[in-house]
């Protein structure tokens, strides 16, 4: 929802059914994003919408009055009274819209005014324990002073709860905004921030930042000086400004400001700094790898690395210098004006001292040398791109096999976060597939472990289309892969093979139908054909984006063939729908698909008593356009449907009579 409001114009429908959504107002885990939304296009609401949502805040009350009444009587020795009842009343109706009382009708508005004489203001208690915070400048301040007043004061200020609680964090704050508003007027003299407060030049970093994330144009010959005496700034990083509260403690949180801010001027590629600033932005990178600690300083460090690898690793500022190296690889090969950019493939040695860094990160067997293989497993893809004779040269030290704590960490910032398995790695990261597939199941952290199985079948099939996946690989995962996983690789099987023609290769095609055909084999020479259901059943949704690219007398020659043996797609829905659009083209078999459905015991019976105009469609072609067999067939479709109830169909045998 907090997204959707910078964006409402592009999805008015979405905002309106967020807004209409009982499930969301009133509800406290969301009711500031709510808000805002509110704020944005309760307006635009048509009289019904918004009367819908009122009536929804109205009936709020009646949700918890039953656990009210109980909590009420248990507190207060009696049982609440009609006027404890009208003030419970005001103040739940009163939560869900106080946030957004500006775009409420003046009858509404004026209620809830009247409520803080009533109840008093809804804020209250939360002031006395967290007074609000206020910047001594505001932003018309920033908008008209002059840049260097503004550091002047930024240098002198100390903060005073005198008249109002003024504070370094709101002023901060209050910065980065202004930065955001108007980042070439800062980015002028982005320097000169240099030495002023920790905290103040973070906010200036991170409202550049935030800027370069929307590709918005930075000039950045003085912001990468700025860049280049915050890195310098690790050589002695304790904050020697007078304590005060809301200062950053030390120069850590800036530095990783600025890693932020480089990153994602790389990322740019041609769009982002210009080529004339390369070495300027290699001796940043090259002195942040030298100066950075390698042991993280985030004390939930290893709580995220062990769900988030590479996440937790760039983070880091060691991690964040390695990043940095690769995105300036890659930043390298966008510059028309670099050797690189000729020579892609030779990048690395093109880079002696980046890959020298890599190798000196790699040279960490400690516990911190996750780090760096965290990071690298992630780009995997990138590095083989740019030097594959360097990655395979060095996959024992990204992957040690005297390690497995240091592979690991290699290898799930490689199946977490990368683009995709890298086919011709698959024989030294046979290791780590076997290790993966073998932890399918287990009792690890369910949510992560569903990620990583997902992944894991995600990375497999694309190796299977290749034809790079091993035998003993494949009988492996299928033989230790829960159900829920293997549906999944079913579900993204599907997918791509509806890739267009110069997406997917007919080679690949053959060989991804061959796996679905490979799969329906084993569940129906299975003596246990439940263990299949839900895998076999995944390919209900090939149909949901009307299984284009997909030969459709093939699919229903499968769809035939699993219905008969007992299975069933999980959304049979969409396979109906789209058997209502292919029928004309095709009625023998969808009519006889549609009557295996009709049939199938594990299909629920809505899949055949909704969606009434595809399965007219599906009936009306096979009377017209079907054989004999067809024909005949449809006729006893029609007859069961009207058993359950389904009569509307007999008009198509049924001749209409003439009533004079």
């Amino acid at each position: 929802m907090h997204v959707l409001v910078r964006h409402v114009d592009a999805a008015p429908e979405l905002a309106t059914a967020y807004l209409s959504d009982a499930g969301l107002i009133g509800e406290g885990w969301c009711e500031d994003e709510y808000a805002e939304l509110a704020i944005a296009q309760f307006a635009r609401l048509s009289a019904d919408q918004q009367q819908h949502i009122f009536a929804t805040i109205d009936e709020l009350p009646d949700r918890n009055r039953a656990a009210w009444r109980e909590s009420f009587t248990a507190h207060n020795k009696i049982a609440p009274t009609a006027e404890d009842e009208r003030r419970y009343n005001l103040a739940v109706i009163r939560e869900a819209s106080w946030k957004w009382r500006e775009v409420l009708p003046p009858d509404r508005m004026q209620v809830l005014d009247d409520s803080v004489v009533d109840l008093g203001h809804p804020d209250a208690w939360r002031n006395q324990l967290f007074p609000p915070e206020f910047s001594p400048l505001t932003g018309a301040d920033f908008s008209s002073r002059p840049i260097h007043d503004i550091l002047t004061f930024l240098r002198s200020w100390e903060p005073s709860d005198e008249p109002v609680r003024q504070t370094i964090t709101a002023l901060g704050q209050q910065l980065r905004s202004a930065v955001e508003q108007e980042p070439a007027r800062f980015a002028e003299v982005a320097n000169e921030f240099a030495d002023v407060r920790p905290i103040y030049v973070r906010r200036l970093l991170e409202g550049f930042d935030t800027k370069a994330r929307n590709n918005e144009t930075l000039e950045w010959e003085r912001v990468l000086d700025l860049l280049r005496a915050v890195v310098e700034r690790l050589k002695q990083p304790a904050n020697s400004f007078r304590a005060a509260d809301g200062n950053d403690k030390d120069w850590f949180w800036c530095c990783s400001a600025a890693a932020a801010l480089l990153k994602s001027g790389l990322r740019l590629g041609e769009a982002g700094i210009p080529f004339e600033h390369k070495s300027r932005i290699e001796d940043i990178v090259l002195t942040l790898f030298d100066l950075a600690p390698h042991q993280p300083r985030d004390k939930d460090f290893e709580e995220t690395f062990e769900r988030h690898p590479y996440y937790a690793a760039e983070q880091s500022l060691w991690g964040s210098s390695i990043e940095l190296c690769v995105l300036f690889v890659w930043w390298m090969s966008k510059q028309a004006a670099s050797p690189v950019a000729t020579e892609q493939r030779s990048a690395l040695r093109l880079l002696p001292h980046i890959t020298s860094i890599f190798e000196q990160a790699l040279s960490d067997k400690t516990e911190w040398g996750r780090i760096p293989r965290a990071i690298i497993g992630r780009y995997l893809n990138w590095l083989g791109y740019f030097g594959e004779q360097w990655l395979t040269g060095h996959m024992s030290s990204i992957f040690p096999d005297d390690s497995d704590t240091l592979r690991r960490a290699a290898w799930l910032g490689h199946l977490i976060n990368d683009s995709g398995p890298v086919g011709s790695l698959v024989p030294q990261l046979s290791k780590s597939y076997l290790d993966e597939i073998s932890r399918l199941g287990s009792s690890e952290s369910e949510r992560d472990h569903e990620i990583r199985g997902n992944r894991l079948g995600d990375y497999l099939m694309v190796l299977w289309l290749l034809d790079a996946a091993p035998a003993p690989m494949m009988d492996s995962f299928w033989h230790r892969a829960p159900a829920q996983v293997r549906g999944h690789v079913m579900g993204f099987l599907g997918r791509e093979l509806q890739l267009p023609p110069d997406r997917l290769s007919d080679e690949c095609r053959r060989r991804g139908r061959a796996y679905w055909e490979t799969r329906l084999n084993a569940g129906i020479s299975s003596d246990n054909r439940d263990d299949y259901r839900e895998e076999l059943g995944a390919i209900g949704q090939w149909f949901i984006h009307d299984a284009v690219n997909l030969d459709p007398v093939w699919l229903l020659d499968q769809l035939l063939r699993m219905l008969k043996m007992g299975f069933a797609p999980n959304n049979a829905y969409s396979a109906v729908e789209w058997l209502g659009r292919i029928a004309s083209a095709h009625p023998d078999k969808a009519v006889e698909v549609f009557s295996e459905v009709l049939n199938n015991p594990h299909l629920n019976h809505w899949t055949y008593t909704t969606h009434r105009v595809s399965i007219r469609a599906i009936l009306e072609n096979g009377l017209q356009g079907g054989s004999p067999e067809t024909v005949q067939r449809t006729r006893d479709v029609i007859s069961v449907l009207a058993t359950i109830g389904e009569t509307s169909y007999l008009d198509l045998v049924r001749p209409e009579r003439n009533v004079e």
